[in-house]
């Protein structure tokens, strides 16, 4: 009774089911992010902003501290802090994270309000409002360079990805000096 139109899509859909797929979105953002300062950032003059490999955007209130390396593509968001000494790559940050002082994330979604520092963080997702403690370390690759399998209702699920460290949830707390 009625015409009923067709859109051929060029690329395939991306799903949303299982956590790790989040990384698929964070691409997607990441390709359509252009670079931006809010003028109220606060970011320290010995700070580097590295735009060679994708854009950095910094959103109102955030503290960029001393001798930071911020390498593109990057999303630092809304009140977020990334303190001394921190070199952070391919990271999307969301409204009141921290990334502490003397701390390397790498390929990471942080979600709103969550905090890490001292550590090394790679090919994670965290979850809104963790407080994890000084000291942590993520492994992100199997020692066979197999792809990444996780356990999912008692069973082994692969996840496509070749490093993945690790993924939180809501309100996670990690002590210090995890491994």
């Amino acid at each position: 009774k009625s015409k009923v139109g067709v859109k051929r899509l060029k690329n395939s859909l991306i799903t949303l089911k299982m956590p790790w797929h989040l990384f698929n979105y964070q691409e997607i953002l990441f390709a359509n992010l252009r670079s931006f300062q809010a003028k109220n950032a606060v970011i320290a003059p010995t700070a580097i902003i590295d735009e060679s490999n994708g854009a950095v955007f910094i959103d109102k209130k955030a503290k960029i501290g001393d001798f930071v390396k911020i390498s593109g593509p990057c999303y630092i968001g809304r009140d977020c802090l990334v303190g001394d000494y921190s070199f952070v790559r391919g990271v999307a940050m969301e409204e009141g994270s921290t990334i502490g002082a003397k701390t390397e994330v790498v390929r990471s979604i942080i979600m709103n309000d969550s905090s890490l520092h001292f550590g090394y963080l790679a090919d994670s997702i965290i979850g809104p409002k963790n407080k994890i403690g000084a000291g942590l370390i993520t492994a992100n690759k199997r020692l066979d360079r197999q792809p990444i399998k996780t356990l999912l209702k008692d069973t082994k699920t692969d996840t496509g990805l070749k490093t993945l460290g690790i993924i939180t949830g809501e309100g996670v707390n990690i002590g210090i000096g995890v491994k």
